[in-house]
């Protein structure tokens, strides 16, 4: 198994039991992507790769964010996406 897979694995096995949620395992693995883009922010080589991959992978965060919060307001209801916005 390689060394980032023991990352999802505890997500992964709970889907795998429950197999349902599709919508909540997509949510869980994007926060960890983003859990591991912050730390690469954090702690990478400044001259790597990693940091521009943490910066892109964050950015399309926000702009998922961003997005969603904009449908709700043309809605009506902002509050109703509080849930779904990824705060990792």
């Amino acid at each position: 198994m390689p060394p980032a897979a023991g990352r999802w694995s505890v997500t992964l096995e709970r889907f795998a039991d429950e197999g349902d949620d599709l919508a909540r395992l997509q949510a869980e693995l994007e926060a960890g992507i983003a859990v591991a883009a912050r730390r690469d922010l954090r702690t990478a080589d400044p001259l790597g790769a990693a940091v521009p991959v943490a910066y892109a992978t964050l950015k399309a965060q926000e702009a998922r964010n961003l997005r969603l919060v904009a449908e709700a307001a043309a809605g009506g209801d902002v509050r109703a996406v509080a849930g779904e916005l990824m705060t990792a």
